[in-house]
């Protein structure tokens, strides 16, 4: 299904309407105080998984995904959450990516600084780098590192 979904996106325009969807169906069964805030960071890093694979940019995940982030950074227990996914013993999502070979730090489409010949030449990126090139340098990190910036 996903597959189709991504074909869809490349023949039709309907990223918008894909984005207004999904936003819609958070909005109803996951932004409300009654939501476990474990399942919605379960589903915050699946979505992450399959809106990176739609849209290797990352525009439809910014915009699917910043509200269900701003939820997540009101709620008092989400650090919590977060942290006891992390280090329980028992399998989870968060656990299976933290020990994943696939969840890397840097887009595999893009050259990493260190792997760069020169290294020694190399120099951090300006902090007054423009907005548009932040975010991404944002777009290439992992689910745990996404999830560790709220």
């Amino acid at each position: 299904a996903v597959l189709d979904i991504k074909k869809c996106i490349g023949h039709v325009q309907c990223s918008t309407y894909l984005v207004k969807t999904v936003q819609d169906m958070f909005k109803e069964r996951l932004l409300h105080p009654g939501a476990n805030t474990e399942d919605i960071i379960t589903q915050y890093s699946s979505a992450i998984k399959v809106l990176r694979f739609l849209d290797p940019s990352g525009a439809i995940l910014e915009k699917v995904c910043s509200p269900l982030r701003s939820y997540l950074k009101n709620r008092d227990d989400t650090i919590r959450c977060i942290l006891n996914s992390l280090m329980s013993e028992e399998e989870n999502e968060l656990t299976r990516e933290l020990s994943s070979t696939t969840g890397t730090l840097f887009n595999s489409n893009e050259d990493s600084d260190l792997e760069n010949d020169d290294w020694e030449k190399w120099k951090p990126q300006s902090k007054d780098m423009p907005t548009d090139l932040k975010s991404k340098a944002s777009k290439s990190a992992d689910i745990i590192s996404t999830l560790c910036s709220i």
